[in-house]
């Protein structure tokens, strides 16, 4: 039978056995990490969700899009330190983001890979233009949906703020928990937990960083004077 992560390690070797700098590669470490994700999580994510979608008024349009959000929350679950690490911050908003132009990537990737083979072609190269023509506006719309996602408040989130590690840690510890014997309510309950400490710690970090509150720590000869300041 076919396995799809023996597959993915396969291809991963392959790759790395061509160019062995492959493997440090950031294009490399997410494309790997958002197929392992999608692989590990979308189908768990998706069952969830299955006793909901059987009860709505329209169950196939509600269960596609409850398979589309499982496969990119499950992606961005597994890229996100790559994310944090290699870019220096976290995109709040990158589920909504995937969610919002999965209909147009595939469009995009197949009119561009046309638009490239008939343009190898000289006696039919002019055919090209109108799938190149596509392949850019469908990019285009990509480009212009991601530009006003992250105009949002709070779209991005600096990993130099130290709650964004903490938050990392703590979510992937509650999602291990969870997992143990996994049920509707633990994954609820994970879930929530999750939502509620990354809105305090974006809230003490927005008053902080908006000079908001600022502490003072005074040595005052064999003492030491803590001074906490509110700004009106």
């Amino acid at each position: 039978r076919a396995d799809p992560i023996t597959s993915l390690a396969a291809a991963g070797l392959i790759l790395c056995a061509g160019s062995p700098l492959a493997a440090s590669d950031v294009s490399f470490q997410l494309s790997f990490l958002a197929t392992l994700g999608i692989l590990l999580g979308a189908n768990r994510l998706a069952g969830l969700a299955a006793g909901w979608v059987r009860q709505r008024r329209f169950p196939r349009l509600w269960g596609a899009a409850a398979n589309a959000l499982a496969v990119t929350v499950s992606a961005t679950l597994f890229t996100l330190p790559v994310v944090v690490a290699r870019f220096g911050r976290a995109a709040l908003y990158a589920p909504l983001t995937n969610l919002m132009v999965s209909p147009v990537v595939p469009l995009a990737l197949v009119c561009g890979l046309v638009a490239i083979l008939l343009g190898m072609l000289p006696a039919v190269g002019v055919i090209a233009s109108p799938f190149a023509l596509a392949a850019g506006l469908s990019v285009g719309l990509i480009d212009s949906v991601a530009a006003a996602v992250a105009s949002l408040p709070f779209a991005e989130l600096p990993a130099g703020a130290g709650f964004v590690s903490l938050w990392m840690a703590g979510a992937a510890l509650m999602v291990a928990m969870a997992c143990v014997r996994p049920s509707r309510k633990k994954s609820a309950a994970c879930a929530a937990l999750c939502a509620i400490t990354l809105m305090t710690g974006i809230l003490s970090y927005q008053l902080a960083m908006r000079g908001a509150t600022s502490l003072t720590v005074i040595a005052t000869g064999r003492s030491t004077a803590a001074v906490v300041a509110v700004k009106d």
